[in-house]
């Protein structure tokens, strides 16, 4: 609120006060548009646009809170969904992908951002389980050629003659 005195009421006063809130407000909508421009290059500079088909299938992230469970745990993307339609460049018609259920099937709009491509885990490549090669580089000690003895012969070559660094016999 402007001050107020009956005593020293001028026009010139109100006037200079009434320019000066015009001028600290377009001085504030001037930095809010540089602060705008600068975070919006900055996205544009990461920014990878993405683009869905209708019947592509997807994940859709949806946060889930439960009490006395940790969220890190939990699962956060939800599916598959089937794409419907585009609706703009960043928003997505979405239902709810069950070819088996008969169902009413749920559907919902959908920002870009929460969406990611559907892979279906039965679909994917198992890897053996291949064991690593030893690259041991620490130091050589009694403890480190027991287990080699234990576990490889030829892996023990490559140490011997070597005396333990961190170990003096005493």
């Amino acid at each position: 609120m402007l001050p107020f005195c009956p005593n020293d009421f001028d026009d010139n006063n109100i006037t200079k006060i009434a320019a000066r809130a015009e001028e600290s407000r377009q001085l504030a909508r001037v930095h809010t548009l540089r602060a705008q421009d600068k975070d919006r290059r900055r996205y544009d500079s990461k920014h990878q646009m993405v683009s869905y088909a209708p019947g592509d299938l997807v994940w859709i992230y949806t946060p889930v809170r439960k009490v006395g469970l940790s969220e890190k745990l939990l699962r956060r993307y939800f599916g598959p969904y089937q794409v419907l339609r585009r609706l703009s460049a960043v928003t997505y018609a979405v239902q709810d992908f069950d070819p088996a259920s008969r169902k009413r099937k749920l559907r919902e709009v959908v920002h870009v951002l929460r969406m990611k491509p559907y892979h279906d885990p039965a679909e994917q490549i198992e890897t053996e389980d291949i064991p690593p090669k030893e690259s041991y580089k620490g130091p050589i000690t009694r403890s480190r050629i027991k287990t080699l003895e234990q576990n490889d012969s030829g892996a023990l070559s490559s140490f011997r003659g070597e005396q333990c660094r961190t170990h003096k016999s005493r």
